[in-house]
């Protein structure tokens, strides 16, 4: 019992005085959580921009898919033909590709709007015969479409593989961006915990050289200042992933009454993600930033 009692006593006073250190210097202290705040705030944003992209998409009605409209003189065992010979084009998803008759797309458009067909005459149909085609590869699109011209009842393809590249590149010009911002950040983030760590260190040089002189061990003499990185680290993630919930949920909120049109990503599906990821940055950033300082000292 002595010695868990000891080792309780000896790690509470490990604690304090990370807690003293942090205190002690206060001004860059209060710098490294900041920073990394930001860094966290500004990475976590890009995250869950390309998320919400990507929530948007899912639903995105023919985004990755070329439509193709029949003739509408087309004679039904033809434009069966025609669907079966798409079905069998290199670049075509057989199992998601579909014949959408004129007659099914009538009733399904009745069915969502059925005002706009009370004036139309029994037995006439503006609609044709479509087949909407889901492709394998998008760098072939150009010539499944190319493909698909020279079939003779085709009247017109409807195809949207450029806004779906756009998307792609957008989504990957904001990852490039959001890692860019991260690594500068957390640069400027470890240099600061570096420097907060270093003041640290010879402020209490004295005491160092006191406790190394009457034999305590090296783990002992050091750990207050990982510990001291580590609270660093931690309070920065916690605050930031509150911050972001904070922040996400407002524009949440605002989006959800000013634009019914775009489909918000709930922020429960990523909390869980973000908060791990959060932690994990603060953990790795605050005692890696104690390390280096704790290093350097040594070597001298």
């Amino acid at each position: 019992m002595k010695n868990i009692f000891r080792k309780l006593e000896s790690f509470g006073y490990l604690v304090t005085q990370a807690f003293v250190g942090i205190v002690r210097n206060g001004a860059l202290s209060f710098a490294s959580i900041a920073v990394l705040i930001a860094c966290l705030l500004i990475t976590g944003s890009f995250v869950l921009i390309i998320g919400n992209i990507d929530y948007n998409m899912q639903d995105t009605e023919y985004l990755n898919r070329i439509v193709v409209y029949i003739n509408p003189d087309c004679p039904e065992n033809e434009v069966l033909d025609i669907y079966n010979r798409i079905l069998q084009l290199e670049n075509v998803n057989d199992a998601a590709t579909k014949l959408i008759t004129k007659e099914q797309a009538l009733l399904e458009e009745m069915e969502k709007n059925p005002d706009y067909f009370v004036s139309l005459e029994e037995g006439d149909n503006p609609y044709r015969d479509s087949v909407v085609i889901t492709y394998v590869d998008s760098a072939k699109v150009e010539e499944l479409e190319g493909q698909l011209a020279a079939f003779p009842d085709i009247d017109d393809i409807m195809s949207r593989v450029e806004i779906a590249n756009t998307v792609e590149s957008l989504k990957s010009v904001l990852y490039v961006v959001s890692v860019g911002f991260f690594v500068s950040l957390l640069v400027v983030t470890v240099f600061i915990i570096i420097t907060t760590i270093r003041v640290t260190i010879f402020s209490r040089k004295k005491e160092i050289e006191l406790m190394d002189a009457i034999g305590a061990t090296r783990t002992f003499i050091t750990m207050p200042f990982v510990i001291e990185g580590f609270v660093l680290g931690m309070v920065a993630s916690l605050l930031a992933y509150f911050a972001q919930g904070w922040i996400y949920g407002s524009l949440e909120s605002m989006a959800l009454k000013n634009y019914s049109l775009i489909k918000i990503l709930p922020y429960d599906e990523v909390s869980g993600t973000i908060l791990v990821g959060f932690l994990a940055v603060g953990l790795v950033t605050g005692v890696f930033g104690s390390l280096i300082s704790l290093i350097k000292y040594m070597k001298n």
